[in-house]
C-alpha cells in the first residue's frame, strides 16, 4: 500500500472504479482473443459499456485495445489470416458498447460547451519546470509521499533517488524480459 493510494482511498472519485473497469475490460479482451466466442466478445462489450459509464475517457482505453488487437493480429506468424475475423469481432463488440453508451453520450454532446468549461484549470499555462516537477511528484508519490509543496523545492531532493530507482526498474524490465512481456 503506497501513500498515494491511501490518500486517494479517502476521496470519493470515480478513479478506483475506472481502474477496476480498465483491468476487467483488459482481462475480458484477452479472454475474448483467446476463446474467440460470441459470449466472450459479448462480455467484453458489457465491460466496455460499463467502463464508458464509469468515465468518458474510457474511450482512450478502447483505442488502446484496438491498437493491441491490430498489433497482436498482425504479429501472429502461424500463417492464418485472423485479422479480419478478430478485428470484426472487436469492432462489433465496441459498436455494441457505444450503442449502450449512446444515451449518456448524447447528453455529453448536447452539453459539450458546459463540459468544456468545467475543467478550465487545464488551460492555465504552466512552465516547463513546474510541469516536470508536478510529474516527478505525482510519479514518486506512489512510493514516497512527503508533500506537494512547490514553495520549498529542497523538499523534493529526496524524490530523485526514488525516480532513479523507478526508471532503472523500467529499464531493467526492458532489457531483461522478452518483447511480449515488456
Amino acid at each position: 500500500v503506497s501513500p498515494f493510494h491511501v490518500l486517494y482511498a479517502q476521496e470519493a472519485r470515480p478513479y478506483s472504479l475506472w481502474t477496476v473497469m480498465i483491468l476487467l475490460a483488459s482481462a475480458a479482451l484477452l479472454w475474448a482473443l483467446r476463446r474467440q466466442t460470441w459470449w466472450s466478445w459479448g462480455f467484453y462489450a458489457v465491460t466496455v459499456a460499463v467502463g464508458f459509464y464509469t468515465h468518458a475517457l474510457f474511450g482512450l482505453i478502447v483505442i488502446a485495445h484496438g491498437i493491441y488487437v491490430a498489433g497482436a493480429s498482425l504479429t501472429r506468424n502461424d500463417g492464418k489470416a485472423r485479422l479480419p475475423r478478430v478485428m470484426t469481432a472487436y469492432l462489433l463488440a465496441t459498436l455494441a458498447a457505444l450503442i449502450a453508451f449512446a444515451p449518456w453520450g448524447l447528453i455529453i454532446v448536447t452539453d459539450l460547451v458546459q463540459a468544456c468549461e468545467f475543467p478550465s484549470w487545464i488551460t492555465t499555462p504552466v512552465g516547463i519546470f513546474q510541469l516536470f516537477g508536478r510529474c516527478a511528484v505525482g510519479f514518486s508519490a506512489v512510493y514516497f509521499d512527503m508533500s506537494w509543496d512547490f514553495a520549498h523545492p529542497w523538499k523534493h531532493v529526496f524524490r530523485i533517488p526514488v525516480l532513479f530507482l523507478a526508471f532503472y526498474a523500467l529499464y531493467f524490465l526492458y532489457c531483461q524480459s522478452s518483447k511480449r512481456v515488456w
